[in-house]
């Protein structure tokens, strides 16, 4: 899990991309996953791609190609927000007293690398390549507390998704 100094709320998303040093932990073949309109194209490293789910554009459906690369897209996302809730579910960061603002960084750092030592989110024997799996097959949402954690998810060709 990539953490970086903390923001404000009004940072945008592709503010906070090109600032927070995450494009320099990329490499050829990784995928940043992304919803449209995130336009950060042009800070990438070369070999590193950015995944969008497909969308209509003004067409009454995708081609199927795309309802299946928007689909895999898709499953690959759950193992995103299930990070991102396992590491809200710690309760110091629900409350910030005043009194620790200064700490904020080191607080979501510390709790970002005990999620990081909680069991994988990810099965095993799924962790690989999610084009592995059967176009009407996905992934079950697993209960908070069940014994999966967060490594690293893949993208549908298996590379590093951050």
């Amino acid at each position: 899990m990539f953490v970086s100094k903390l923001f404000g709320g009004r940072a945008s998303d592709t503010f906070i991309t090109r600032n927070s040093g995450l494009i320099s932990h990329l490499i050829p073949g990784d995928q940043v996953l992304a919803d449209r309109g995130f336009t950060i194209t042009d800070v990438l490293p070369p070999g590193v791609t950015l995944a969008i789910p497909a969308f209509t554009r003004g067409c009454k459906e995708l081609p199927e190609h795309e309802v299946t690369r928007t689909r895999r897209l898709a499953n690959v996302r759950i193992h995103v927000e299930r990070a991102i809730r396992r590491l809200k579910g710690f309760k110091i960061l629900s409350n910030i007293i005043p009194g620790r603002i200064q700490h904020v960084d080191d607080i979501v750092t510390i709790c970002a690398g005990l999620c990081n030592l909680q069991p994988q989110l990810i099965r095993e024997e799924i962790e690989g390549k999610a084009s592995d799996l059967d176009e009407d097959e996905h992934i079950d949402e697993q209960q908070e507390g069940d014994e999966y954690s967060w490594d690293m998810a893949e993208d549908i060709e298996g590379n590093h998704l951050f």
